[in-house]
């Protein structure tokens, strides 16, 4: 007997087996918050059935909040989305939360705490459905974009300048040979009008 109850090599195998399943818990956490912190990506987990949902320290402290700010709930996100790219992502998620896409993957601005829009890459995706196919839990992350959207801008802009200075070059060799084409006229003209005098 141990502790007063009978000994059992199964109760112990038991207890080994939860510690080693507990301790590759901890494991898997750990790497996963590794790998969050390499990325920069800020984690959000919601509980479709309550409403609740995590925001990781690093979500919150990516549009400016400190942990515990946000409140952990769905309805705090939608307000914060910028109100020409809500529609979008609300048609992403429902798109994908009724099976339509595999994953749900958006571009769009989120207000940070100062008020400032930035640019958000939003993946997520349903990892618990209920027997019946009805998400019950999706997890998911956000990365800052707003550096490479102002690069694609900034090209966007080049291209533009560059395609507006072809058309330029265009319209100038356009105009040259039209101008060389009317001297030519004119100079056909002005022949004809000089032996016309000389008569």
């Amino acid at each position: 007997e141990i502790g007063g109850q009978p000994y059992s090599l199964n109760s112990m195998r038991d207890i080994t087996a939860r510690r080693r399943a507990e301790q590759a818990l901890r494991e898997s956490e750990q790497r996963l918050a590794y790998a969050l912190d390499a990325t920069d990506d800020g984690l959000w987990d919601w509980n479709i059935a309550t409403g609740e949902v995590h925001f990781s320290p690093r979500w919150t402290r990516l549009l400016g909040f400190q942990p515990g700010e946000v409140p952990a709930r769905v309805e705090s996100f939608f307000p914060i989305v910028h109100p020409d790219d809500l529609e979008h992502l609300r048609q992403e998620l429902n798109d994908h939360l009724e099976g339509r896409k595999p994953v749900k993957q958006t571009t769009a601005r989120l207000r940070t705490k100062s008020g400032e829009y930035r640019w958000f890459l939003d993946r997520g995706k349903v990892v618990v459905r209920d027997s019946e196919g009805r998400p019950l839990r999706m997890v998911g992350t956000i990365t800052d974009v707003t550096e490479r959207k102002k690069a694609e801008a900034e090209q966007l802009r080049i291209r533009e300048r560059l395609h507006q200075n072809q058309k330029l070059e265009a319209l100038g060799t356009l105009a040259g040979g039209i101008a060389h084409d009317f001297n030519n006229i004119l100079t056909a003209i002005t022949i004809c009008t000089t032996l016309a005098k000389d008569e």
